[in-house]
């Protein structure tokens, strides 16, 4: 019986299949693509970059067009991001690819053409990096050593917190791009899922919790730090989770550094709320929320200032900033990559978005290099931190399988 369910159903998995099929033709072009859905909405969004190299922003976000940022763990600074803008543009459900000037409408037709044709790519192209076959740090006595070594160095004055993170190389079978997004977006609701691929930066899939920078249609601007992991049992009640003070400490220092930030800024006009436990999937975190109204504080420009401010944040590197960076980029033996940097559409939709890129993996040929970290202290125990990274693959994992 072909119930209203059925057909919704039927009609989702058409859009999907148009959906995948545009992103395979402007791969196999060479074009750049980032497909994203942002959390707690029920549409993915594609947008295409025509050019044959995807150019850096090379000024501040706020000037830049609609795009997409995306920037590795080591690049400091937004300007020498990578950037993808949107010439060409879609939403899931829609049955032909847009284009936002008039100069891209052969472009844009080129493709609808070939979309209603049955000469559509049949495998998938994904951009490529030359030489990234990476050292991967994901046997568990490797990463174990990593952390007592980290842990002496707090014990010996130079840290109080840091966040080792590890890679693992896994085979890919009946892979497919979209489904894998779908899950995760039904999976991990309250995340960014997002799948980005440029000449320049190779292919990138990922569900991410946590927002580096918002600018809403008011101009407000937004920032969580969040930090401490624990696993989501089914029906936990989250006002009654409770915390280590490990964990407590973990997410202070988090929360400490941003507004000390604030304060070299001279910004006092903020609302903080939290910390309180916020579910990401199979995970729950400690989550405290930062709000400025940038209109108020006459600071239209305090995202492009706050996104270099902020990266590489402590949750992902660790305190003092300079001495946990330095640490991790000599001890550990793997390429962070954009690991740990950030994503996101930057000036769509009256909005843009910086997503801190983790719970990620990077695909190569019939294979990805997943990654994940924990936050360590002086409190740490090596084993639970490796079996916290083991946990944060899983959120990749458990829809693959």
């Amino acid at each position: 019986m072909n119930t209203p369910l059925t057909q919704a159903k039927i009609q989702i998995e058409k859009a999907i299949v148009t959906f995948e099929n545009v992103i395979k033709i402007a791969l196999k072009k060479g074009y750049g693509v980032a497909c994203y859905r942002l959390p707690h909405q029920d549409r993915f969004k594609l947008m295409i970059d025509t050019r044959e190299e995807t150019h850096t922003c090379g000024e501040a976000i706020e000037n830049l067009p609609s795009g997409f940022i995306f920037n590795p763990f080591e690049n400091k600074n937004a300007k020498a991001a990578y950037y993808l803008q949107a010439h060409l543009e879609m939403v899931l459900g829609d049955e032909e690819v847009k284009a936002n000037q008039a100069e891209y409408y052969p472009l844009r037709d080129e493709i609808n053409q070939q979309l209603s044709t049955d000469n559509l790519p049949s495998d998938w192209q994904y951009h490529q990096l030359a030489g990234n076959e990476k050292s991967t740090m994901g046997n568990r006595e490797d990463f174990i050593q990593l952390v007592e070594k980290g842990i002496q160095q707090i014990q010996d004055g130079k840290m109080e917190k840091f966040v080792p993170s590890k890679c693992k190389k896994m085979a890919l079978e009946h892979f497919q791009l979209m489904d894998t997004l779908w899950k995760l977006s039904c999976k991990y609701p309250n995340a960014f899922v997002s799948f980005v691929s440029m000449s320049e930066t190779g292919s990138w899939l990922g569900a991410t919790p946590e927002i580096l920078i918002h600018m809403d249609r008011e101009k407000i601007f937004h920032t969580v730090a969040l930090a401490g992991t624990q696993a989501y049992e089914e029906n936990m009640d989250l006002k009654d989770v409770a915390w280590k003070q490990k964990e407590i400490e973990e997410q202070a220092l988090v929360s400490r550094y941003i507004i000390g930030i604030l304060k070299k800024l001279r910004i006092r006009e903020f609302i903080e709320n939290g910390p309180k436990t916020a579910r990401a999937g199979n995970l729950i975190h400690l989550k405290t929320t930062f709000e400025i109204d940038t209109k108020a504080i006459n600071f239209p420009d305090l995202g492009g200032v706050m996104i270099d401010l902020l990266h590489p944040t402590s949750a992902v590197c660790g305190m003092p900033l300079k001495e946990s960076e330095q640490f991790l980029l000599a001890e550990e033996k793997h390429d962070r990559a954009f690991f740990s940097g950030y994503l996101g559409p930057i000036n769509t939709d009256g909005e843009s978005y910086a997503f801190v890129n983790l719970r990620c993996m990077q695909l190569l040929k019939n294979e990805a290099i997943f990654y994940a970290g924990a936050g360590a202290t002086i409190d740490s125990n090596p084993e639970k931190e490796w079996q916290e990274t083991e946990m944060k693959c899983n959120t990749l994992l458990s829809v693959l399988k």
